[in-house]
């Protein structure tokens, strides 16, 4: 991978599923939860606060409940995680879920109050003077080429192939760095788009650790994809 590209790879991805890969049993897991050190909560207080912006919801409430959620079995932690990223990872898709609730909330208030789309307001196009054609069927119709129609799937076939690229190879990067817990947790902010000082609290380090630890993903990229990232396969 170009070092350019290796910034590209981490915020089109969405949330790694833990579904093929072993985890942790119930009491590894009370185990490596009571290990978490003062720095472990530290940070993932920090990014509670982040992700909980606009929700009414606070940051030791999404800890506490990504805490839960792994501790009743909702969810699993890979063995090849440390548990601090796991949780970050919980929380994140507590957020998510959180968000889309509130969405979703919205919309049925709309409708209820007879709007079905909050996002745009339809307006009418004029009507044409008698004996004029309605300029709204003078406009050309795509659906109608189908060499535009074309571009159009290939267009979405190939951000489809680059999403599932994207995904398989940061799952490579983070099992190559399975024992560098600071890579694991910079890999995580990148991936949530954090930079500067945000990523370098959330890491714990300074600028030179920070600096330290990029160089390590831009080699790993070099080594994992000599072609590229983008022409990783499953």
């Amino acid at each position: 991978m170009a070092s350019e590209d290796a910034d590209d790879l981490f915020p089109a991805l969405a949330e790694e599923s833990a579904d093929a890969r072993e985890c942790l049993t119930a009491e590894e897991l009370h185990a490596a939860l009571g290990a978490l050190s003062t720095l472990d909560l530290k940070r993932l207080l920090y990014s509670g606060y982040r992700m909980t912006k606009g929700l009414d919801l606070t940051a030791d409430a999404i800890v506490s409940d990504a805490i839960y959620a792994s501790l009743i079995g909702r969810r699993h932690c890979p063995r090849d995680v440390p548990v601090a990223v796991f949780l970050y990872g919980v929380m994140k898709s507590l957020a998510w879920s959180a968000r889309k609730t509130i969405e979703a909330a919205k919309v049925a208030e709309a409708k209820s109050h007879g709007k079905t789309d909050l996002r745009a307001k339809i307006v009418p196009f004029p009507t044409a003077p008698t004996g004029e054609a309605n300029p709204i069927e003078l406009a050309p119709d795509s659906a109608s080429n189908p060499e535009q129609a074309l571009l159009d799937r290939e267009d979405e076939e190939e951000a489809e192939r680059i999403a599932a690229a994207s995904k398989v190879a940061v799952q490579m990067l983070n099992e190559h760095f399975s024992d560098d817990y600071e890579v694991q947790l910079c890999i995580a902010g990148m991936m949530e788009g954090l930079a500067g000082k945000e990523l370098r609290d959330f890491v714990g380090v300074d600028q030179a650790g920070l600096d330290h630890a990029k160089k390590k993903v831009r080699r790993a990229d070099h080594k994992l994809f000599p072609r590229g990232w983008r022409d990783v396969h499953h």
